[in-house]
């Protein structure tokens, strides 16, 4: 992609082309991965609440969980929470995949053109 991107300027701008497609590349990254870390906080405190833990320790163990600190009494039940969310999650990264797959073979893929025979 850095070639694709740095092949559409002028030479005197490929520095400057690679940098900005670097940085909107991580950046994209970066909000993705936090995108997913809150919704996966969110899905597994909506699954402990389920289970009658109260809201605020719900959320609080979520936010655990998802740093890998999970200890305490509530363990099984968070273990269990984090595993339904973290498959919901995964579930849905898996359709938007597809969907941004198939959209950029569609945006990408050859138009049927009509040739005629002369």
């Amino acid at each position: 992609m850095d070639n694709a991107a740095v092949s559409t300027v002028p030479v005197d701008n490929a520095g400057t082309a690679a940098g900005i497609f670097n940085t909107m590349r991580i950046t994209g990254e970066s909000v993705a991965v936090s995108a997913a870390a809150a919704v996966l906080t969110t899905l597994t405190a909506a699954r402990l609440r389920g289970t009658g833990i109260p809201s605020h320790t719900a959320t609080h163990l979520a936010g655990q969980a998802i740093h890998g600190q999970v200890t305490g009494a509530h363990h099984a039940a968070v273990a269990g929470g984090f595993a339904d969310a973290l498959h919901t999650l995964g579930l849905v990264l898996a359709a938007l995949s597809t969907a941004g797959a198939t959209l950029t073979y569609l945006a990408l893929a050859p138009r049927g053109e009509h040739h005629t025979r002369e």
